[in-house]
């Protein structure tokens, strides 16, 4: 089953799945695939990864083709300098989107015309968590999160995660961009928020908070303003929601 959880500030659309309802599908969803893609899945040591990526790639190309009024065999994918896919110039389209899993959740959000980072990640207990936020997170969000009571510091901690990899994701630099070089809010009792950035904009960027299932936790980055680099087709496609 795959739920529309909403159009976030009216114009990111964000929708969950779960592989243990895609894999069940996995013979639907294998012929959607290009040749590559169906390479890259067989490439996997663990076959049931490869099948984890086979279900979570036709996910997203069935997602896609309802928004472009194509069949998913005739998505095409184009790629940044860092990897970031996006649609190929032939669709005509400023469709823009961000794929994330974890566990048994995938979230997929996507707008047009303004660049979107996704990110989701199931809070499990971490014996290491003051360890990887030394290494991870700002000093500002490393003070904001051992300032906390220790019973909220795990959901702060992946809070904070998501933020950031959202971020990371939008702007599309990867793990290029240092992860001591910006701070995000992690509190519960604050907004989602970038607070500083080196060399970037804060007011540039939006986050949002998601809950896309019991246990997990995720976030979306969008840029504030359209990027003009790949003009919007004025006939756009802005259909919404999607039965499998």
């Amino acid at each position: 089953m795959y739920t529309l959880i909403g159009l976030l500030d009216g114009m990111i659309h964000t929708w969950i799945a779960h592989f243990s309802a895609l894999l069940p599908q996995y013979d639907a969803l294998w012929p959607t695939l290009t040749p590559d893609e169906r390479e890259r899945a067989a490439r996997f040591v663990d076959p049931a990864v490869g099948r984890r990526f086979a279900v979570g790639r036709g996910f997203l190309r069935r997602r896609l083709a309802d928004l472009l009024d194509i069949t998913p065999e005739a998505v095409q994918f184009a790629y940044g300098e860092r990897g970031k896919p996006h649609l190929h110039a032939a669709h005509r389209s400023d469709w823009r989107f961000n794929l994330s899993h974890a566990d048994d959740v995938l979230l997929l959000a996507g707008c047009i015309g303004h660049e979107i980072g996704a990110d989701v990640e199931r809070v499990r207990p971490m014996d290491n968590m003051p360890t990887v936020a030394r290494i991870s997170f700002s000093e500002a969000e490393r003070r904001a999160l051992f300032a906390l009571p220790p019973d909220d510091q795990l959901t702060a901690f992946y809070t904070c995660w998501t933020r950031k990899e959202a971020y990371i994701k939008a702007v599309g630099d990867g793990f290029a961009l240092p992860l001591h070089d910006f701070s995000v809010t992690l509190r519960r009792d604050e907004a989602p928020r970038l607070l500083s950035a080196v060399g970037d904009d804060v007011t540039r960027w939006t986050l949002y908070h998601v809950e896309p299932a019991d246990g997990y936790i995720a976030a979306v980055c969008v840029a504030n303003t359209p990027d003009t680099s790949r003009p919007t087709p004025k006939n756009e496609n802005m259909r919404g929601g999607w039965q499998p």
